[in-house]
């Protein structure tokens, strides 16, 4: 069976655990802590990684690892990031403010690989456009973004898709 590696990164509060707790197959393994001062948004962070699995097929396997988001745990990146065939960056698409941070945070990847932007939290509220994300972020035009809710399977599982086809094209070429 043919096991692939993908990171799923972006910064504090994008979604990244429940994205992976939503596409997992297995019970995710989890590094979440309570925070010291939780909001009614947000009450737990993850201080290491997140850990899920999803079988596509009979022949591949695919292996989630979430990083965390926060500055001062920014080494778990690059541990995290050794062995990646390809990565999620999700952002939070109904807070614009915080499209800065995802910009310094996506430019310590390795954006040479395989890549989909999720545009996460479509489902609330007046989120920003994928394309002002697009422009945000100054992303080139073959880097996906894709609408997401990643309370949703199916919506998750169109993320997963767009990456795996982008990795199968980037495998056609080489």
């Amino acid at each position: 069976m043919k096991r692939i590696k993908i990171v799923v990164a972006g910064p504090y509060g994008a979604g990244k655990t429940r994205f992976i707790n939503t596409a997992s197959e297995i019970e995710t393994v989890s590094t979440e802590v309570e925070l010291e001062k939780p909001t009614e948004e947000k009450k737990t962070t993850t201080v290491a990684m997140d850990y899920g699995r999803i079988t596509l097929d009979d022949m591949t396997q695919i292996n989630l690892f979430g990083t965390p988001g926060q500055d001062y745990l920014d080494f778990m990146w690059e541990i995290l990031a050794k062995g990646m065939k390809g990565f999620v960056f999700i952002v939070d698409s109904s807070k614009p403010e915080s499209l800065a941070e995802a910009k310094n945070i996506l430019s310590s990847f390795d954006t040479s690989l395989p890549h989909v932007i999720a545009a996460n939290k479509q489902d609330y509220p007046d989120p920003v456009p994928v394309e002002e994300i697009r422009s945000r972020l100054a992303l080139s035009d073959h880097v996906p973004v894709i609408p997401c809710a990643a309370i949703e399977k199916e919506s998750v599982m169109d993320v997963l898709e767009a990456l795996t086809r982008s990795m199968d094209l980037e495998a056609a070429s080489a």
